[in-house]
């Protein structure tokens, strides 16, 4: 799927496939729903989602951006809840993350949590993300033959002066690495909004590392569930209240 902004790209892609390429256009989506239907796809790339104006400030640009972008993977999500066969979905942005210095445009940064969403929901569906430099033509046509054979990440993946960059998280310990002391008092009192599963995280948190005590404010009632986390936030030297409200 293309706009117009991403016709050269889409040209490119083309030549790389070969001769087996239906071109959508953004504005033909019905159509897309339809081949998906009735016919077997097996990989999508989605480059409706270049962006060359770099001042994408204004209101009917930024909505535009969107309908190219987040709107068109939901509806097309949609269509694909109901196909039993595995379809892999390329999405191709460009500076959506910043590396160094360079302009950023993160009208497209939602597409990624959403495509894991969509993954979890699907065990058809395999979504990848390549985040290029649109302002590199030639690194562009580099990356695309690696794209194109499926020898980059499976989840996201920034590529910048042809290095390839994969986003990782890592444990971080608030304490040991900074060096400095933490802002949480000992033996202090906290109130906790919410009794999801950060809420839980932080309650053990501060009562194993400050014996806080701890005030857990939610909007349900009082179930097993809760009390277990309130008895083990006890066991690890804090306190815990429960209060039902909608604040």
């Amino acid at each position: 799927m293309y706009q117009d902004d991403a016709m050269n790209v889409m040209r490119q892609i083309s030549t790389r496939l070969g001769t087996e390429v239906i071109k959508i256009h953004v504005s033909q989506q019905e159509y897309l729903r339809k081949l998906l239907i009735e016919d077997r796809i097996g990989t999508i790339y989605i480059i409706s989602t270049l962006i060359q104006n770099f001042d994408i400030l204004s209101e009917i640009d930024f909505d535009q951006a969107e309908e190219n972008g987040i709107y068109v993977m939901f509806q097309l999500v949609k269509v694909l809840m109901g196909v039993s066969y595995p379809v892999d979905v390329c999405i191709i942005t460009n500076n959506v993350h910043k590396v160094n210095n360079e302009n950023q445009i993160p009208v497209h940064a939602s597409l990624d949590s959403f495509s894991k969403s969509a993954m979890l929901e699907n065990s058809n569906l395999t979504i990848r993300i390549y985040d290029l430099d649109f302002d590199r033509p030639v690194q562009i046509e580099r990356a695309l033959k690696k794209i194109v054979e499926h020898s980059g990440a499976k989840e996201i993946c920034i590529i910048r002066n042809n290095l390839w960059y994969e986003r990782k998280l890592y444990r971080y310990q608030i304490d040991q690495k900074t060096g400095t002391a933490a802002h949480f008092k000992n033996k202090g009192i906290y109130i906790i909004v919410g009794m999801g599963g950060i809420g839980k995280e932080i309650g053990k948190y501060l009562a194993a590392q400050y014996s806080a005590t701890i005030l857990f404010i939610s909007r349900g009632q009082l179930n097993i569930e809760k009390i277990s986390v309130m008895e083990r936030i006890e066991n690890l030297g804090g306190a815990a209240y429960y209060y039902q409200a909608d604040i």
